[in-house]
């Protein structure tokens, strides 16, 4: 059997990404599940008693415990990377009609680091599961690099901001 759709070079060009793209999604990823696991380690997860006793992050509780330590740095990135606050990545919602549309979130109310948090775990989200448009996929490489980019530097501004995650984020058992 041809199993082409399962060649990473055939789906490389049928999305339009250039190694260097690969190469940054790549990056990103390894980067967010280690920030991710650090802050679970750190405790910001889920009360098991409110769920099915899964490890599951809670970015609310990270966002707003991490925030009197990583307010003021964020808030200096904020200050060099504007747009990426103003402009945070859309997220997929199902219309009533049933159709999908991306719809910008009001992260505007959010703590700095909540805010912080919510762009990055977007682009992860809109990253990996990506690909669910109706009329096939929209591409602006540009804003997709951007943000990816970004994404990197916000977790890099947290772990800089916090020896507790970094030391979860740095420290493999």
């Amino acid at each position: 059997m041809n199993y082409n759709y399962m060649n990473v070079e055939y789906l490389q060009k049928k999305i339009g990404l250039d190694p260097q793209g690969m190469e940054l999604c790549f990056r990103f990823f390894i980067l967010f599940s280690r920030f991710e696991y650090a802050l679970k380690r750190s405790g910001f997860y889920k009360d098991p008693r409110d769920h099915d006793r899964s490890l599951e992050l809670c970015w609310d509780k990270a966002g707003n415990k991490l925030d009197p330590l990583c307010k003021s740095s964020l808030e200096d990135y904020r200050n060099r990377t504007p747009s990426i606050f103003e402009n945070p990545p859309k997220k997929p919602m199902i219309r009533p009609d049933r159709e999908i549309a991306w719809v910008s979130p009001n992260i505007q109310q959010m703590s700095t680091t909540r805010q912080a948090l919510h762009i990055v775990s977007s682009v992860r989200n809109n990253l990996f599961h990506g690909g669910k448009w109706p009329d096939g996929p929209l591409s602006d490489t540009a804003r997709d690099k951007f943000l990816i980019e970004s994404s990197i530097e916000i977790i890099e501004v947290i772990l800089n901001s916090t020896s507790e995650v970094r030391g979860y984020f740095t420290d493999f058992p």
